[in-house]
């Protein structure tokens, strides 16, 4: 992918994110599983699972000179990594899309083996499973969100205190919690979590309704 990727360096490009997702912009860098886009405004940062298709794009952006050509959380071409961009992006004012039609706004927290957690001024804080992050995008210098200050969006609750290092794990240790699965969109990934077994996490919804959800589908978790 990286040699496909050189033609299209320092162009305007269309990509197409799963999700029926869509961006455009001028290819400022890329890894062996990043991408980073700059669409006049700001950087989205794309990881290569997500990708469906590149190709040209007709619509003019703002060109590469008229702003720094290295993101401002990368590393170069040929050092730059989805997982570098992560830990270069810790503190700083994100927007990530993770799933829905509604992505989430605040600053990672910190980031363990297979999920980051993300403090939202809306949500609070959110576990986000890195290999579900669609893509993200640095807010602009000086920028937050709702006006609020950054050790505002900063602040961890309580639970977060002695986070396990994997995603199943920290499930595990919210047990019996009322949790809210993918942002809540569906009302039956809200609940209380019952167990975590054979790769599944077990909800007790409003109805009294026991529903089990495979690990791997679980995008987001977030406490009632």
């Amino acid at each position: 992918m990286n040699n496909y990727l050189k033609y299209y360096a320092g162009k305007n490009i269309h990509i197409e994110v799963a999700g029926s997702m869509h961006h455009e912009g001028i290819l400022v860098d890329f890894g062996s599983d990043i991408t980073v886009l700059h669409d006049g405004k700001q950087f989205i940062y794309i990881p290569m699972a997500h990708i469906l298709h590149i190709r040209l794009s007709p619509n003019y952006v703002s060109e590469p000179d008229s702003f720094s050509q290295h993101s401002p959380i990368g590393m170069g071409a040929d050092m730059i990594s989805y997982r570098k961009i992560l830990e270069n992006a810790k503190g700083l004012f994100v927007e990530i899309y993770v799933t829905g039609n509604q992505s989430v706004h605040g600053c990672i927290g910190d980031i363990f083996n297979d999920y980051i957690l993300f403090n939202s001024p809306v949500h609070k804080t959110i576990i986000i499973t890195i290999d579900h992050i669609k893509w993200l995008s640095l807010r602009n210098h000086n920028q937050t969100y709702y006006t609020l200050s950054k050790q505002h969006i900063r602040v961890y609750p309580s639970m977060i205190s002695a986070a396990a290092p994997t995603f199943k794990e920290q499930l595990t240790k919210l047990k019996k919690n009322m949790v809210i699965l993918d942002l809540g969109f569906d009302p039956n990934k809200i609940g209380i979590l019952q167990k975590i077994e054979n790769n599944f996490a077990e909800l007790v919804t409003a109805n009294e309704e026991t529903v089990s959800f495979n690990l791997q589908h679980i995008k987001t978790v977030h406490l009632a």
